[in-house]
């Protein structure tokens, strides 16, 4: 047998493809899907090709670390923590932008608002490299028609509208909602039949505080629950600021996520920064209480769900929205502290979502 030395393997190098030391990483098997310890591409492809749903990080043969999806039609258990280690179409198009059914994602949307980084989507779905920050765009291959399409409100069974509503004025939300892309994917969670969503007009009678008076433009709240489990929320609209079955509001301040209502151009630009508003409570209280429902034990309920939204990637900002932790233990936070923790978490998170709703309204309208 002939005996390998330097010089030899210097030689074959030269006839030979050599192989870098990311490349090798990635051929290097017994990955659990974490960004630490990704899949291999091998790997991956032996879960997509056995029909397995799969979320995960893959990484590629380039060395590069990437969040893949594949919705096959078998789910399987994790062995590691008893959770689900695939995603459903359904889970998929409630934490992607998504555009139509099989159609194109433009973008993750987590706990932290926009974030960057790179999506492979395979099995037909487009593979776009996406941008966070101000508005989270991506390389969005659809159509016009389709990139600003808003939620179905013609679904009764997953929105509706207090009869008491004001024709006009909920004709003027309706197109809203039914055009703008940014704030259908903050309602996914109702557009996709997961929770209900009644919108409704009242009286909301304001505040006196010492400083000023403090006026309430809208509210987000659970409408129905089951098992202690919401089943329907409800945004409401103050009808203090509808004038002639139109949306009025003078006010030229910030709200209270600290969103600058002097950005707005027009009345129904307003209503577009207060849908938008609404629609971001909507979906962290949709995202928490989805999570929550898959918690079946009673006894430290708290604990299970807190543990379940960390190892889905939410972070302890977003957690401590809805649980007080400290040397007492772990308990519910109170609602109205509840409200001020949310505002907080939107003021530092969530005002490019806004901007991104009333940028797409500008160029629709």
């Amino acid at each position: 047998m002939k005996k390998l030395t330097k010089k030899s393997l210097d030689e074959l190098s030269k006839v030979m493809p050599t192989l870098s030391e990311e490349v090798q990483c990635s051929l290097i098997g017994g990955g659990t899907g974490t960004r630490l310890d990704p899949y291999t591409v091998d790997e991956f492809r032996s879960i997509s090709t056995s029909g397995y749903r799969f979320a995960g990080y893959v990484q590629d043969y380039d060395g590069k670390v990437r969040y893949t999806i594949f919705p096959g039609e078998k789910e399987h258990d994790s062995q590691e923590s008893g959770n689900k280690s695939t995603i459903s179409h359904q889970e998929i198009s409630n934490q992607f932008y998504y555009n139509s059914i099989y159609g194109s994602y433009s973008g993750f949307y987590d706990a932290s608002g926009y974030i960057s980084g790179e999506l492979d989507i395979y099995a037909g779905f487009i593979s776009p490299n996406w941008g966070g920050g101000g508005g989270g765009g991506g390389d969005d291959q659809s159509s016009s028609k389709n990139k600003h399409d808003g939620v179905d409100l013609s679904n009764t069974k997953n929105f509706s509208f207090d009869e008491k509503m004001n024709p006009a004025f909920k004709s003027q939300i309706s197109k809203i909602l039914e055009s703008n892309s940014v704030i259908k994917n903050l309602l996914s969670y109702a557009d996709k039949g997961i929770f209900h969503l009644n919108f409704k007009t009242d009286f909301i009678k304001e505040k006196k505080e010492s400083n000023g008076t403090t006026y309430t433009i809208a509210g987000t709240n659970v409408l129905n629950m089951i098992n202690e489990i919401p089943v329907s929320f409800q945004i409401r609209l103050n009808t203090y600021f509808i004038v002639d079955g139109k949306w009025k509001n003078t006010h030229t301040g910030s709200d209270n996520m600290g969103y600058p209502l002097s950005k707005a151009m027009n009345q129904t630009e307003k209503l577009v920064i207060t849908l938008a508003h609404e629609a971001i409570h909507f979906n962290h209280l949709a995202r928490f209480n989805d999570v929550k429902s898959t918690i079946k034990q009673r006894e430290a309920q708290s604990y299970f769900v807190i543990k379940r939204l960390e190892a889905q990637g939410y972070s302890q900002e977003f957690i401590d929205i809805f649980y007080i932790r400290d040397n007492r233990g772990i308990r519910t936070r109170p609602k109205d502290d509840q409200k001020e923790k949310m505002h907080k978490y939107m003021e530092k998170y969530d005002k490019s979502i806004i901007d991104a709703a009333l940028e797409e309204y500008r160029k629709e309208h």
